[in-house]
């Protein structure tokens, strides 16, 4: 963002963040030039003059000849003092008119402005130069941004956080002009406020009056870009009272809604990589399929994010995951609860073809086979996973309880354990391996994954150990 401003707003930046690095502190302005690369003397030291002249920034600059020095206050912020350069450049501005659809015509808005048409060409040129292949800027066509979906998304998300943040709410007027909206807001997702700061409410607000105004063709493209995990839920809830009022058809509130489902799977949970666990299949996907919405297209989303958005550990998750999905639907999940229910089909090679069978005629009925081709999902891949989900059937009959090394009680409740009826069957290990098929810890150490996790006090009563006694028998029955 900070590329878009005029070189001499850029330098006043770099000095700024260098100036509040040093606090306090008295700099040579010959230092200052050779720290930021900068070789004319003369306009860093109008540059200084122009901050020293700032009113209500919260900080005092002091200059000499050789020398400058600024003084911060506590209330100083770095994204104020930016602010303030953002809101008064022309392409920024520009930017943000084009991406609100408030420039249908150049010429027009070079008269309402007091700009010169060949000034705001120059400017939408210097734009596209900067925005590379993602998207481009054009005017007057039927499509002002034309490009990667996900691109102008989160390029529009970070633009208006930088020129709006929580100083103001966006669209105030056109919130306004829909009464009956602004009161279903006001009304109905009372619950989904209590639980918020007064940050997170203009996040949400700020991301349903987007969606109310794509909903209506504005040629808006964003993704919410604040929001918590723990909002989730209550905020796919609340979706139809945030649209309630608006005159769309429901087709048009399906896909903004999925747009919501998508960006929450693509943009926050894969980057909260200490919750990825069960959350993301069961709220997610969960809810993507209450709204019938189409495999086909999720997987065409998720690819074209993951190509260029994410690292490769990040695309490992990603697809580790999206085998999960597979999984986990609705038809493919009868093949997996058939083994359970037939023991004949238990053994080894049995178990490989009947799998290999039943995936292979799920593979050609699949409402979204192409897709799984084009990512080389084939159906090895799948009966591969299918096995590994399912191992533990093929396995003698024996419960790994995974201990931490070093840790008394863990070993004292195995020993407990081993004193039982079950003590042929119990074996205790010392590593967190993927052999282990059940975890016993406490509630403060990370659950690792395993078939099975049992949750157990650190000082464990008689009472709490016939209980896990009884859960492992009946697994083992």
């Amino acid at each position: 963002m900070q590329k878009l401003l005029k070189k001499q707003d850029q330098l006043a930046l770099e000095l700024l963040a260098l100036l509040y690095l040093y606090n306090g502190e008295s700099l040579s302005i010959v230092w200052c030039m050779d720290t930021l690369g900068e070789t004319n003397r003369r306009l860093l030291v109008a540059i200084i003059e122009n901050l020293s002249n700032k009113k209500n920034m919260n900080f005092h600059i002091q200059y000499s000849k050789k020398n400058v020095k600024a003084i911060f206050f506590d209330e100083f912020s770095l994204d104020d003092i930016y602010h303030d350069y953002y809101k008064n450049s022309v392409e920024i501005i520009l930017l943000d008119r084009i991406f609100e659809g408030k420039v249908k015509n150049l010429v027009e808005y070079s008269t309402t402005h007091f700009y010169s048409y060949s000034t705001l060409y120059r400017k939408i040129q210097k734009l596209n130069l900067y925005f590379s292949s993602d998207f481009k800027i054009t005017v007057g066509k039927n499509k002002n941004i034309p490009g990667k979906e996900h691109s102008i998304r989160c390029y529009y998300a970070s633009l208006y956080n930088v020129l709006y943040g929580n100083r103001k709410m966006k669209f105030q007027k056109e919130i306004k002009k829909s009464e009956k909206y602004l009161k279903s807001i006001q009304i109905n997702s009372e619950y989904l406020y209590s639980k918020l700061t007064f940050s997170e409410q203009i996040s949400v607000i700020y991301y349903f009056t987007i969606s109310r105004l794509r909903m209506e063709e504005y040629p808006i493209k964003l993704r919410p870009s604040s929001l918590k995990n723990s909002m989730f839920e209550e905020i796919v809830d609340n979706f139809d009272c945030f649209t309630e009022g608006l005159e769309v058809t429901k087709k048009q509130k399906k896909i903004e809604r999925n747009w919501l489902l998508f960006y929450f799977l693509t943009t926050m949970q894969l980057n909260q990589k200490d919750n990825l666990s069960g959350y993301f299949n069961q709220k997610i996907f969960e809810s993507l399929y209450k709204n019938e919405s189409k495999p086909a297209e999720w997987l065409t989303h998720f690819n074209q994010c993951v190509g260029s958005n994410f690292s490769e550990s990040e695309q490992t998750v990603m697809e580790f995951r999206l085998y999960q999905k597979i999984y986990q639907h609705v038809y493919f999940s009868k093949v997996v609860e058939s083994l359970y229910q037939n023991p004949e089909k238990r053994e080894a090679s049995g178990r490989v073809k009947s799998v290999t069978y039943k995936v292979q005629s799920w593979y050609e009925n699949a409402p979204f086979k192409k897709q799984l081709i084009h990512h080389g999902i084939t159906i090895d891949v799948i009966v591969d996973l299918v096995l590994e989900h399912t191992d533990f059937l093929k396995r003698s009959k024996k419960i790994y309880i995974g201990t931490k090394k070093g840790r008394h009680w863990d070993q004292y409740l195995a020993k407990q354990l081993l004193t039982t009826e079950l003590a042929e069957q119990i074996t205790v290990v010392e590593n967190w391996g993927k052999t282990t098929d059940f975890v016993i810890v406490d509630q403060k150490i990370p659950v690792l994954p395993a078939y099975k996790t049992f949750i157990i006090s650190k000082n464990p009563s008689l009472k709490e150990l016939e209980n896990i006694q009884k859960e492992l028998q009946k697994l083992l029955a």
